[in-house]
């Protein structure tokens, strides 16, 4: 077996599709991998024009393809799915150049990445799913903490009858303030609570204590 027939041998042996294009962007090698992730037949497209291989609309987009291979940027990788299988290819397009640096032709590189991408589709949509149930859980843990937080302002209030109203006033002249300075955006929600609870000791001392009118005693 001569150094060609062996080459040839280990390309087509390979678990990447190749198709190699000469200088003239003809076809002169397709492998079988490359026929089963291409859905292709090698009898049918080696001796062709790349160009005659796609569709006419294509064709403009496959010269500025090989244009850019050839003149700007000596390789590049794109992916490729196909919505109606769902499969879903990864292809890498190299020049190739002879020992004086002279256009000798270019090569594709393809592999079948379907489940691979599959999984990171679904590894997506996975986790899209669950920032959206995070975001749910924190609206509802917002609403259950504002509605315990209005419980307890209530509590708080109904301990002392002559401050009622007390800490929605103090949280209201907050907000407005809050409204002139912007720098203060990122502690709004504490400053918020903090209004609405700051008495909130009151809870724990005894009402004879609140509703005192002398002097308080020391242990009192």
């Amino acid at each position: 077996m001569g150094a060609k027939d062996l080459c040839s041998s280990v390309l087509e042996q390979m678990s990447d599709g190749l198709i190699i294009l000469d200088k003239n962007n003809k076809v002169v090698f397709v492998n079988s991998a490359a026929e089963r992730i291409k859905k292709i037949h090698k009898e049918e497209i080696i001796g062709l024009d790349i160009y005659e291989c796609h569709p006419g609309f294509k064709k403009e987009k496959v010269e500025r393809a090989l244009d850019y291979l050839k003149y700007k940027n000596h390789e590049f990788r794109r992916i490729v799915r196909d919505p109606i299988s769902n499969r879903a290819q990864e292809n890498l397009y190299r020049a190739i150049f002879n020992d004086n640096n002279e256009f000798f032709g270019s090569v594709m590189i393809t592999r079948d990445i379907s489940e691979k991408y599959i999984l990171e589709e679904n590894k997506l949509i996975l986790m899209q799913q669950m920032d959206e149930q995070i975001k749910d859980l924190r609206a509802r843990f917002k609403g259950l903490f504002l509605s315990t937080l209005e419980t307890l302002v209530n509590t708080l209030e109904a301990k002392d009858h002559y401050t009622k109203g007390h800490s929605m006033r103090v949280t209201c002249m907050c907000e407005r303030f809050l409204e002139q300075e912007p720098l203060l955006v990122p502690i709004q929600q504490n400053i918020i609570v903090a209004a609405k609870l700051h008495d909130i000791g009151k809870i724990g001392v005894k009402e004879s204590i609140l509703m005192k009118t002398g002097k308080l005693m020391y242990e009192e």
